[in-house]
């Protein structure tokens, strides 16, 4: 039974190492693909490198101002962050090469494995392909496009907007983009509008702040339910006014106090 267990392990073995045989053919193929592919691994390694400079960078501007005098921070900061490019400029090169050597035997072992050798051929040439390489270049013209089209509908239709906190630099493309300048007059206009009403609505609540404000010097101290009774009292007696002012047809109602 164990050498029949074992000559059926070994079949299957042989058969996985039919189907990922590696071949001159597959190789060139996963060369090609390799290449093209080189910029989206630089980007992967200079995120390796750069995350560590930049988390020394985040804890050394925390720790700047309770140990170091504010005269000298400034300097050090400069030093900290020269520190950091020299580290970033010298590895980046080193970690690169690195890169470029185990490509073949990492990813280019697992394309050969996972793929036939007319898929690789058909992944190559799209990888290759001009028009591939058009499309690519336009995805942040893509991500611009919906991003300011949706800034329109929040600021212009549900007033998702306030002036002192939006953050334009996230709206950019990795900062080479900036937003226009209809969406950005859009933004400010709605900032206005948003801000004319607030003040409008604090202007007309002035005399219930100045009343509960008169109320909450004379107690003290005022609780939750307190305040409440003192909120609707103020609302009946403006409503009574009114009525007998003519400006509303509707009763007055004296509010009774909440229940204990």
């Amino acid at each position: 039974m164990f050498q029949k267990t074992l000559l059926i392990l070994a079949i299957a073995a042989a058969s996985t190492t039919l189907h990922a045989q590696s071949t001159p053919a597959k190789k060139e193929l996963v060369a090609r693909i390799l290449k093209v592919q080189q910029p989206g691994m630089d980007m992967l390694v200079r995120g390796l490198v750069e995350q560590p400079a930049l988390e020394m960078m985040d804890r050394a501007g925390q720790a700047l101002p309770a140990r170091i005098p504010a005269e000298r921070r400034e300097a050090v900061a400069k030093d900290i962050q020269a520190d950091a490019k020299k580290y970033v400029d010298e590895t980046m090169p080193i970690v690169r090469d690195r890169a470029i050597k185990l490509a073949p035997t990492t990813i280019g072992a697992l394309l050969e494995e996972k793929f036939t050798e007319d898929e690789l051929k058909q992944v190559a040439t799209m990888l290759e392909s001009p028009i591939y390489a058009k499309y690519q270049t336009l995805g942040g013209d893509m991500q611009q496009a919906l991003v300011s089209k949706l800034l329109h509908h929040a600021v212009a239709e549900m007033g998702m907007y306030r002036k002192t906190r939006l953050n334009f630099g996230a709206l950019n493309d990795a900062g080479a983009r900036t937003v226009d300048d209809e969406t950005r007059s859009i933004m400010e206009s709605q900032s206005e509008r948003l801000y004319g009403e607030t003040k409008a609505l604090l202007g007309r609540l002035k005399p219930l702040t100045e009343h509960l404000a008169g109320k909450l010097m004379d107690a003290g101290e005022m609780s939750l339910k307190e305040a409440l009774f003192e909120i609707r009292s103020f609302e009946a007696a403006c409503f009574s006014f009114d009525a007998k002012v003519g400006l509303t047809g509707a009763p007055a109602q004296q509010p009774a106090p909440d229940a204990a």
